[in-house]
C-alpha cells in the first residue's frame, strides 16, 4: 500500500491507508493507547484499540522515536478534540496493523521544538539527531529554496554554471591550506581550494563568457562572527571583458533586491541600493560592514577643540591625531562596573582609557568636563546632539585607531542596548533590517590594486559573490 504523507491524511477520510515515520509521542489511557506518529511534513493521530489486539500488543512495547508502519483507516475526531495547530488535526488513524521498523534507545537530544531543550553542545554533538526537530528540516528545505532563487536568476541572466575541482593545486588567498597526500604521488599533495580564483580565470581563458558555481571554500583559519572553521559557501561567479566593478553591481544588485523582496518576503525602503565608500563607512561606522539599524554615528570633534586646553585631547590634535566621540542615548543609566567592562573594550581594540560626558538634569557630568570650557562642553552637545539620559563616549587617537574603537564600542552599545532590533517602527525595523545585511555594499574597488578590481570578492548575504 502507498505511504500517505501526514499533512495529506485529511483528503482520504473513510479510507484505509499506511502512514511510516517516527513515534513523537505515546499515551495509554488504560483502554486506548493513542500515538503521534511524526514524518517531514507534521505528525498525525494513531488511535489504537483492544480490538485489534496484535496492534494493540505491539504499542504497548513502543517508545518514542521508534520507527513505524501503520495501516488503518482515517477517521473524523469528535468536534471537540479536533486540533487546529496541525495540518492533521481534523482526523485520526484507527491501526488495524502496525509494524515497528526499526527500536530506539532514549535519545541524548530533545528532537522536539517544543518543551525543554537541549543546549546547543549537545545538539552539535549529536548533530543527525538533532535535525529531526521540524525547526531543522525547515531550514535545510529553506536553503534548498534559497538556492534554487539563486541558480533560476543566474540562468536567467545567462551564466553557466562550472563546478571546479576539489583536489588541485596550492594558490595563495590568505589563509592557511588544508592538505591531501596523493597516494599516486607519494610524498605531494593536495590543496583543497580556498576559492575558486584560478579556475575561473581559466574558464575565461577557455572563451565561457559567464560564469557561476556555489562554491565550497576550504580555509584553515579562526572561525569569524559569521563563518565557522573550515568551509564555507559563497556565490562565485566571473563575466568576460569587464573593465570595471559598476558592471558586476548592476548584474548582480536585482538578485540581492529579489532574495529580499520576493524570497524573503521583506520590503524595502528604497529601490537605490545604498553605496558607501570604504573611508566614508569607516569615518562614519567604524566598520567596513556597518550596521546602519541604527544611528551613533562617530562624529569628529576635533574643529570644536582645537582650541582645548585639556592635555588628552590636545596633544593629540597636536601630533596629527583626532577626537572624535559617539553618542549613547539612555547612556547615563550604565553603572560604574558596566562602564569599566566598555572601557577595556576599548583598551583592548586600541585604546588607553574611554573617556565620556553623561547628560542628567541639563548638567554635563563628567570627570573631564572640569577640564573643558563651557563653549567645548556646549559644542559637544550640540554637535553630538545630546539629551538629558544620554552619554557621549570620545575617542582620541591616530584616526584609524579611533574608528576602530568606537566601531567596536557602537556595536557593544547596540548589543547592550538591543538596538539591532528595538529602534524605529516596526515597518521602519524589517526595512532597514533588510537594506543593510542584504543589500548594502560597500565600494572597496578603488582600494584594490588595479589587477585585481574586477576579481575580488565583496560579502553578499550569507553568500559572497566573487568577482
Amino acid at each position: 500500500m502507498t505511504r500517505i504523507l501526514s499533512q495529506d491524511t485529511p483528503a482520504y477520510t473513510g479510507q484505509t491507508i499506511t502512514v511510516s515515520g517516527w513515534v513523537n509521542s505515546r499515551r495509554d489511557h488504560g483502554g486506548l493507547i493513542f500515538i503521534d506518529v511524526r514524518d517531514h511534513t507534521g505528525v498525525v493521530q494513531i488511535v489504537i484499540h483492544p480490538e485489534a489486539s496484535e496492534a494493540f500488543a505491539i504499542a504497548e512495547t513502543v517508545r518514542d522515536e521508534y520507527v513505524l508502519t501503520v495501516a488503518g483507516q482515517v477517521t473524523d475526531r469528535d468536534e471537540n478534540l479536533k486540533n487546529p495547530n496541525i495540518a492533521s488535526g481534523t482526523i485520526e488513524i484507527v491501526a488495524e496493523t502496525i509494524t515497528i521498523l526499526n527500536k530506539s534507545e532514549p535519545l541524548p537530544v530533545a528532537v522536539s521544538d517544543d518543551g525543554q531543550q537541549s543546549s546547543e553542545e549537545l545538539r552539535l554533538k549529536y548533530r543527525y539527531l538533532d535535525l529531526r526537530r521540524p525547526k531543522m528540516q525547515r531550514v535545510l528545505k529553506r536553503r534548498s529554496e534559497y538556492y534554487k532563487f539563486i541558480r533560476r536568476f543566474m540562468d536567467e541572466q545567462t551564466f553557466t554554471e562550472v563546478t571546479t575541482p576539489i583536489l588541485a593545486n596550492s594558490s595563495p588567498e590568505g589563509a592557511r591550506d588544508f592538505l591531501v597526500p596523493s597516494r599516486v604521488h607519494p610524498g605531494k599533495f593536495y590543496a583543497l581550494p580556498q576559492a575558486p580564483q584560478q579556475f575561473k580565470q581559466l574558464l575565461m581563458v577557455g572563451g565561457l563568457d559567464r560564469y557561476y558555481q556555489i562554491a565550497t571554500c576550504f580555509r584553515d583559519e579562526d572561525p569569524r562572527a559569521d563563518r565557522l572553521y573550515g568551509d564555507f559557501y559563497q556565490l562565485d561567479l566571473e563575466m568576460s571583458f569587464i573593465d570595471n566593478g559598476e558592471t558586476i553591481r548592476s548584474t548582480m544588485e536585482p538578485l540581492i533586491k529579489r532574495l529580499v523582496t520576493e524570497f524573503g518576503g521583506k520590503e524595502l525602503v528604497s529601490d537605490d541600493v545604498p553605496r558607501i565608500s570604504y573611508q566614508e563607512a569607516m569615518d562614519r561606522f567604524g566598520s567596513d560592514k556597518p550596521d546602519l539599524r541604527f544611528a551613533m554615528e562617530l562624529t569628529d570633534l576635533s574643529e570644536e577643540l582645537a582650541s582645548t586646553e585639556f592635555g588628552v585631547f590636545k596633544n593629540t590634535l597636536a601630533n596629527g591625531g583626532v577626537v572624535k566621540a559617539i553618542s549613547v542615548e539612555g547612556g547615563a543609566s550604565l553603572s560604574r562596573s558596566q562602564i569599566d567592562k566598555f572601557t577595556d573594550i576599548a583598551k583592548r581594540e586600541g585604546a588607553g582609557g574611554l573617556a565620556y560626558i553623561s547628560y542628567e538634569n541639563g548638567e554635563a557630568k563628567s570627570p573631564i568636563a572640569k577640564f573643558l570650557s563651557d563653549q567645548e562642553l556646549a559644542a559637544i552637545k550640540s554637535k553630538m546632539h545630546a539629551n538629558d539620559g544620554d552619554t557621549v563616549f570620545f575617542g582620541t587617537d591616530k584616526r584609524e585607531t579611533v574608528n576602530k574603537v568606537l566601531g567596536k564600542l557602537r556595536s557593544e552599545f547596540a548589543d547592550h542596548f538591543g538596538l539591532r532590533f528595538t529602534n524605529g517602527t516596526k515597518a521602519q525595523r524589517k526595512s532597514i533590517s533588510v537594506i543593510i545585511h542584504s543589500v548594502c555594499l560597500v565600494e572597496v574597488l578603488k582600494h584594490l590594486p588595479q589587477q585585481i578590481r574586477t576579481k575580488r570578492s565583496l560579502p553578499l548575504l550569507p553568500i559572497s559573490t566573487t568577482w
